[in-house]
């Protein structure tokens, strides 16, 4: 089953904290880019029909902004950057979300 940006997005807002318009907008505060590079990364791997520009543009963003965010995650989860543990961490929530779409189980939680 493919998620979709949507499905990732509720995930990303639940579990930063943050509205959708803090995930979307112009802010360069570390917390919110992260949660956005995070967002870029979730949505090319579990919704690989995305391609970079759609990715961009569901997130107000250009397309090399997409690959900057995606070679961003990539860095840290190859150099044991403590942000590791909470991508990882995510990428199980995200994870257990599909397998409970797959299952026909939709979690009320997100």
């Amino acid at each position: 089953m493919i998620l979709t940006p949507e499905h990732i997005e509720k995930i990303i807002c639940r579990e930063f904290s943050i509205s959708s318009e803090q995930l979307k907008c112009k802010s360069r505060n570390k917390e919110l880019v992260f949660a956005r590079h995070l967002m870029c990364y979730l949505i090319k791997k579990y919704s690989p029909h995305y391609s970079l520009k759609s990715i961009g543009t569901y997130l107000k963003r250009d397309h090399t902004s997409v690959i900057h965010a995606i070679k961003c995650i990539n860095n840290y989860l190859d150099s044991k950057h403590p942000l590791q543990y909470t991508i990882v961490d995510i990428k199980l929530k995200v994870d257990d979300f599909r397998l409970r779409l797959v299952l026909g189980h939709y979690p009320n939680a997100y």
